[in-house]
């Protein structure tokens, strides 16, 4: 097909049909199960090789790889634990910010709180990124003259956040569908068990070791039982943001079914 002549401009112009017109929106559709095992397989292989670096000597007499052990301590920051904590919250942010605008499209009054709880999610992605929390451990401590069980002293502040936020949320919770305000719930309990009770536990080997002169034998039995704590609070974790992934995604799975995220781009 010849081109043909703007007799106006001059100017040749393409056949229309020579110029494809661009899709505006590219959707991935995800089954939200698959997504959920693969969280959950991945905080497994995490926690796993947090207690292979720092254990692994025990299994193995001549282990030693310094860098694998940096690279997955549990404890560390910086590394292949905290980025895929961080993005798990992350994960848990995203979801509910969505909830949030889907809230808006839908008139619900509750838009305002999903994207609260998206917010306090963000906060806690930096905070587990770049433990923030720890920062005020020194402070509340010399403040309190904490010992013990509250050697961390970072678990006050933030335990009674935590209990100021599950009162505020109470009249909301109550209005959700009781499978999304459970599974809401459980995770919550969870994390909370795992980020502020075993925390608790830890303080305390922690507090002994500074307190008093271990033999050899002592000192890698507290080592043994920290990284056994560390482990599980780690798990603990992990298992609450992958339960509550799974819990928002099954709601808007639900309740929204033909939802999907778009990125428009704008210019400027």
């Amino acid at each position: 097909m010849l081109n043909s002549l703007d007799h106006r401009s001059g100017v040749l112009e393409a056949p229309s049909a020579a110029v494809p017109a661009l899709p505006r929106a590219v959707e991935v559709a995800l089954r939200p199960r698959w997504v959920v095992e693969a969280l959950a397989l991945g905080a497994g292989l995490v926690v796993l090789g947090g207690v292979v670096g720092q254990l692994g000597y025990l299994v193995w007499p001549g282990f030693n790889s310094p860098t694998f052990s940096a690279a997955t301590n549990l404890v560390g920051e910086f590394n292949i634990p905290a980025t895929y904590n961080a993005l798990l919250l992350l994960g848990v942010s995203v979801l509910l910010w969505w909830i949030g605008r889907l809230s808006v499209q839908l008139a619900d009054r509750s838009h305002r709180i999903w994207t609260g709880l998206a917010g306090v999610a963000f906060y806690l992605t930096l905070d587990e990124y770049f433990a923030i929390h720890e920062r005020l451990i020194g402070p509340v401590r010399n403040l309190l003259h904490l010992n013990g069980y509250l050697y961390y002293a970072w678990v006050i502040p933030y335990g009674l956040l935590a209990i100021v936020l599950a009162v505020a949320l109470g009249r909301f919770l109550l209005r959700l569908p009781p499978q999304t305000r459970n599974g809401m719930l459980l995770s919550g309990f969870l994390y909370v068990a795992g980020a502020l009770g075993m925390e608790l536990l830890e303080a305390q080997i922690t507090s002994l070791g500074t307190t008093s002169i271990q033999l050899a034998g002592q000192a890698q039995s507290s080592q043994l039982a920290m990284t056994v704590l560390i482990a599980v609070e780690e798990l603990l974790e992990m298992a609450a943001l992958v339960l509550l992934i799974a819990t928002l995604l099954h709601f808007v799975q639900k309740f929204v079914p033909k939802a999907a995220l778009h990125l428009r781009l704008k210019d400027g």
